[in-house]
């Protein structure tokens, strides 16, 4: 655990306090949690704001705003700023001191208030107050500051100059509540018109998202103010009571999704190290909501016959079947397996499938094995393997490296009902396909098949077998067969060719074995093109020698 190095303060408007959160560096915990550590005796609170090491909250009800100093959290003092003072915001009042901006909804005033010295510095009249708890924002255009105020009760959002203590321009919004700025840019959260509205600097109309129920208040985050992996996620709005806590891309348009574990969420904040906070009174906790860094890739594991992966991104597998991973394992020579069942660990090398899941405990994903991958050959860049039998379509498997040098590599692959790929004699996944004619005699030019006959095809990615074989074992050689599940389609020289057996070849482990009807209208020739598909997937084009 690190040591402390960020605070959060909290308004606890029902136990007249202000309650205090701890954070760690490289802390992760649960995405709804009340680490209350501490407690300040504020009467009323409502609105915070962080300032430097300071927090500044308002109290309506005492027509003040309370500051209090971190990490002691000690009370630094209080500042009467006049009636019904609900929302603040900071801004830097020099380079080492820091301003309170105050909204006083009693009687429509903007207070600035110096929290070096506690003292108000500046009152800006006729500026329509706002309930929000983040209604008033920040922005700089040219060398000029400029406060947004939005004016909840009366529809309109006031723009002052604080060095002035001048109203520059107000402007109509249904119910402003909350206001945040990114990268130049101002938005504004509009209860009335269920929309966020996006302006530029320069005081533009940039754009109007809509489609954004009752938006209580808003944080807008950017990159390099959350979050060790600086990520750019984009807006975080609450909407009270019942509605889930949205989150907005800032692509275009913005992508919307949902954080159903904030429901209710009215308040947000956000705190270095952490994406957001959310208040949700309803449950009398915080979301506290961390994005995570993205999953490991996955591996370069392709078919074993085909060195492809069908119509698929490679790092798919299909249970069963044989594969190639390219990865520097470490092995200074090649090797093979010579036993069957197949080893787990050739040349210092081995290879573990399992799970890759994220922990909120550490802030990373980490592998979980389920077991030792067989494997049949191993070189310096290279592993041929047979994937699990057991896996289930749809799903992803984790996937654990570990060289020769105990050095490891992580990754997550997709899992496919089927992938077929046919062997070649060149062992190249192209040319003369590996196939036997009716007479069991090997079919190249020279020794094509006959129209009518039937070839054996030899191939893997079948997929789940009846009965289930465990991975590493041959099929049997005497016995009932193994049958495949997925029943596949061959095609010669374009012409469909019925299928007769389609199993795994007796005493090899993970090969498939097509039996197929070489049809009476195929095309001729040395070179005759052989497909396979199965699962919705095509193999690689081999070919076969007809007459």
């Amino acid at each position: 655990m690190g040591s402390p190095d960020a605070y959060a303060a909290v308004a606890l408007s029902g136990e007249n306090a202000v309650a205090f959160l701890q954070f760690q560096s490289g802390t992760f915990v649960s995405q709804v949690v009340t680490p209350l550590n501490a407690k300040v005796a504020v009467q009323g609170p409502y609105s915070v704001a962080a300032c430097g090491s300071q927090f500044v909250v308002t109290s309506p009800s005492t027509g003040s705003i309370i500051v209090i100093q971190a990490p002691s959290m000690a009370l630094v003092g209080a500042v009467n700023v006049g009636p019904q003072p609900y929302s603040v915001a900071c801004f830097a009042n020099s380079a080492t001191t820091f301003a309170a901006a105050v909204s006083t909804l009693g009687d429509n005033g903007l207070v600035l208030v110096d929290l070096h010295s506690l003292a108000v510095t500046g009152r800006v009249i006729g500026v329509a107050g706002s309930r929000g708890y983040h209604g008033i924002g920040y922005s700089v255009y040219g060398s000029t500051s400029y406060l947004w105020i939005a004016g909840t009760d009366q529809n309109i959002v006031t723009i002052v100059d604080p060095v002035a203590l001048k109203i520059v321009v107000t402007f109509p919004v249904q119910s402003p509540t909350a206001i945040d700025s990114y990268n130049g840019e101002i938005e504004i959260a509009s209860a009335g018109s269920n929309s966020i509205l996006v302006f530029s600097a320069s005081l533009s109309l940039i754009s109007t998202l809509t489609g954004i129920t009752s938006p209580q208040d808003l944080l807008v985050t950017s990159p390099g103010q959350i979050g060790v992996n600086k990520f750019d996620i984009g807006d975080f709005v609450a909407s009270g009571p019942g509605n889930p806590l949205l989150q907005l891309s800032h692509s275009s348009p913005p992508a919307k999704a949902t954080i159903q574990a904030a429901t209710g969420a009215v308040a947000l904040a956000s705190v270095i190290g952490v994406a957001a906070l959310a208040t949700i009174p309803a449950a009398n906790s915080i979301a506290y909501i961390q994005q995570q860094p993205n999953p490991p890739g996955a591996l370069s594991i392709v078919n074993a016959a085909s060195f492809q992966n069908g119509n698929l991104a490679n790092g798919t597998v299909a249970p069963g079947s044989l594969a190639t991973l390219f990865a520097s394992d470490g092995a200074n020579q090649n090797t093979s397996a010579t036993a069957i069942p197949l080893p787990t660990s050739l040349a210092g090398v081995s290879l573990q499938a399992g799970s890759v899941t994220f922990s909120n405990t550490t802030g990373t994903w980490s592998f979980s094995s389920v077991g030792s991958v067989p494997l049949l050959f191993v070189g310096s860049n290279q592993m041929n393997f047979q994937v699990p039998s057991d896996l289930v379509s749809g799903s992803s498997v984790g996937f654990q490296l570990t060289s020769a040098n105990g050095t490891t590599l992580v990754g997550m692959n997709s899992v496919v009902t089927a992938l077929p790929g046919i062997f070649s004699l060149s062992s190249s996944g192209s040319g003369q396909a590996a196939v036997l004619n009716e007479d069991n005699t090997q079919n190249f030019a020279t020794n094509p098949a006959a129209r009518g006959s039937v070839i054996q095809i030899f191939a893997t990615g079948a997929g789940v077998t009846n009965p289930l074989l465990a991975a590493g074992q041959a099929a049997p050689t005497s016995g009932s067969l193994v049958l495949t599940q997925v029943q596949p389609t061959v095609t010669i020289g374009g012409v469909n060719a019925p299928v007769q057996f389609s199993g795994l070849a007796p005493g090899f482990v993970g090969l498939w074995q097509i039996n197929a009807t070489v049809p009476m209208n195929a095309p001729t020739g040395a070179s005759v093109a052989l497909v396979i598909s199965a699962g919705g997937q095509t193999s690689n084009t081999v070919t076969i020698a007809v007459q």
